[in-house]
């Protein structure tokens, strides 16, 4: 399905641009907190957590039950930053050969609650994620100085950006 195709092209240029900023964060900034806020997590724990989800996913979607809540936790991913580079890599490999036929039904578990979705819907359900995320690790990073100037929208998902355009911002 055509869709699903593109479902794909979508997570795959998250992680390339995902790929790409932890390329331009030092290793020493890749534990950076928000200073003002304790309970935010580190630019590792939200990029551990992104890489986890790409992974619970591609490990589990073709038994028809992803559990989101059964990944690895790999506190490794938080702290050291060429072991997350690492995996995001394997992660667009592994996408990029990713081959589906047809959008199929599958369980999700997120919380300890079960759900009825679909592959098309966790795909679109990991690019949102990963936004939302981004959007994080863009505010701890620019709450300690570092900017992404070649990336002004990292962090923004495209509804906002396309809400912003309609609005003259």
């Amino acid at each position: 399905m055509f869709y699903l195709h593109s479902l794909v092209k979508v997570d795959l240029q998250y992680l390339k641009v995902f790929s790409e900023i932890l390329n331009r964060i030092d290793v020493k900034d890749y534990g950076l907190k928000n200073p003002n806020h304790q309970f935010s997590g580190t630019i590792g724990a939200h990029s551990r957590h992104i890489i986890e989800f790409y992974q619970q996913f591609l490990k589990t979607y073709q038994a028809k039950e992803i559990n989101y809540d059964s990944r690895d936790r790999d506190l490794n991913l938080e702290i050291k930053k060429h072991l997350a580079e690492n995996h995001i890599m394997t992660l667009i490999s592994q996408l990029e050969v990713l081959t589906l036929n047809e959008d199929e039904i599958v369980v999700t578990i997120i919380n300890e609650q079960k759900t009825i979705s679909s592959v098309g819907r966790e795909l679109s359900y990991l690019a949102e994620h990963t936004v939302h995320h981004f959007a994080l690790i863009r505010f701890i990073a620019e709450s300690n100085g570092l900017v992404f100037k070649e990336f002004p929208e990292f962090g923004i998902a495209k509804s906002t950006k396309h809400h912003r355009l309609s609005q003259g911002n």
